[in-house]
């Protein structure tokens, strides 16, 4: 969701921009709102990391592969293709969100997103699992005859 609120933030600036400044310093300004936003946001939501000035310093190197690719993108569609100024970036700025994803991913959590993704696998793996052997011995255990304080999947009772 924080890459369609960011989407949607740097078009509305754009589409502000655009009226009174040339199509690249417009896609400029709002590149440079959209990325201020868009690093508090996947800190927040995405990442759930703390913000620092490290992070915020790398960050506009995360967006500036897609930066590039939106910035050319748009020349080539508005130049080449006959696209309107209006909708340029954000046909270009699509193409560019898997870069942006994977090293937004190293660069505020510090580990790869493929590699991120696999640990997040293996960590939901374990738990499964250790899950399992916890009710394993829940059932094999010799019932006292006291009441049961939790539910049958393990939680707290809801009724």
């Amino acid at each position: 969701m924080v890459g369609v609120a960011n989407t949607a933030l740097y078009y509305v600036c754009y589409r502000l921009f655009l009226p009174v400044a040339p199509y690249l310093v417009a896609h400029v300004l709002a590149w440079c709102f959209a990325v201020v936003f868009s690093f508090f946001a996947n800190c927040r939501f995405t990442y759930r990391v703390r913000p620092t000035w490290r992070r915020f310093a790398l960050f506009p190197l995360t967006t500036l592969a897609a930066f590039l690719i939106s910035t050319s993108g748009a020349v080539l569609l508005v130049e080449g293709a006959g696209v309107s100024e209006q909708y340029a970036t954000l046909i270009a700025g699509i193409v560019a969100v898997p870069v942006t994803f994977l090293l937004t991913t190293y660069v505020l959590t510090g580990v790869p997103s493929t590699a991120r993704a696999f640990q997040d696998a293996d960590a939901a793996g374990t738990a499964r699992a250790g899950m399992r052997r916890t009710e394993r011995t829940q059932a094999q255990a010799p019932q006292t005859g006291s009441r049961r304080l939790s539910g049958p999947d393990g939680g707290l009772p809801l009724g």
